[in-house]
């Protein structure tokens, strides 16, 4: 046979295999009536900040912002499409058969990660440092694209209205006496 009609025939059997090998990733067509979503993220030892996002099926997504001593909780909704979204990239990237445990152990610091999910009665959690896991970076990225779109400024905080608050409850509260205070009012007469 000639070389041409081998090459031809070559390509069009793994043309053949690339769409029926694309076809055998469900696209999910509903989101699970289980669904949640944990995604912390941060610092892994130094106090440079942590987040936590949680999002639940209904789409109620609370976001935990701390830098420091200073700490803010803020609302969102996801709409199911985004939850859609989310979870297609959860199934496209095979999260629930991701190892639990992802890090490289010559960097000592640097950002660590927690990414939990439920659905469809599974739950599983991964826990990455200083690695670069690509089914991992779809998931979280397609979270953050989404979470920005949402609102670009999530990672300031108010300060000074947390400090606000803080002497408040130093002035109020008997409880809150002390060294706890004395740490409030260092901090942050120094934001001024």
């Amino acid at each position: 046979m000639n070389t041409k009609i081998i090459t031809i025939i070559i390509f069009v059997v793994l043309i053949i295999g690339v769409i029926f090998l694309s076809g055998c990733v469900k696209t999910p067509k509903a989101v699970p009536n289980d669904l949640e979503i944990e995604y912390d993220w941060g610092a892994c030892y130094a106090d440079w900040g942590w987040n936590t996002l949680k999002i639940k099926s209904n789409g109620d997504a609370n976001l935990e912002v701390t830098q420091g001593f200073f700490k803010e909780q803020k609302q969102y909704s996801f709409t199911n499409e985004e939850l859609l979204e989310i979870y297609g990239e959860v199934v496209k990237n095979n999260f629930f058969v991701l190892k639990e445990k992802y890090d490289n152990p010559n960097i000592i610091d640097g950002g660590c990660s927690n990414l939990r999910i439920k659905a469809e009665e599974k739950e599983h959690k991964v826990s990455f440092a200083n690695e670069d896991i690509k089914q991992i970076n779809r998931i979280t990225q397609k979270i953050l694209e989404i979470l920005n779109s949402k609102d670009s400024d999530w990672k300031t905080l108010d300060k000074q209205e947390i400090c606000n608050n803080a002497r408040l409850i130093c002035e109020t509260e008997d409880s809150f006496q002390g060294f706890l205070c004395d740490a409030w009012n260092y901090t942050c007469e120094r934001i001024k």
